[in-house]
């Protein structure tokens, strides 16, 4: 399969997704990437391992109905 075509169909599959089922797949993604991230960041300190923590849990708050409006804008900012 062409890259492409994995793209497409990926899109597809995402947006009939409910908001909730998006917001856990991003979340599973996000916590299997982080070790590689926060190791990235030790090494060329670049980036912030630590904002990529605080908006997990802010997620996961959010899949637990505690969302916060101003903790997403804090983290936006």
């Amino acid at each position: 399969m062409e890259f492409t075509t994995f793209r497409e169909q990926l899109s597809k599959r995402i947006m009939g997704m409910t908001s909730d089922d998006q917001l856990r797949l991003a979340l599973t993604i996000c916590e299997r990437l982080y070790p590689d991230y926060a190791s990235f960041y030790d090494k060329y300190k670049w980036g912030n391992a630590e904002l990529l923590l605080d908006a997990i849990r802010a997620c996961e708050d959010a899949l637990q109905g505690r969302e916060d409006i101003q903790v997403v804008v804090g983290l936006h900012e």
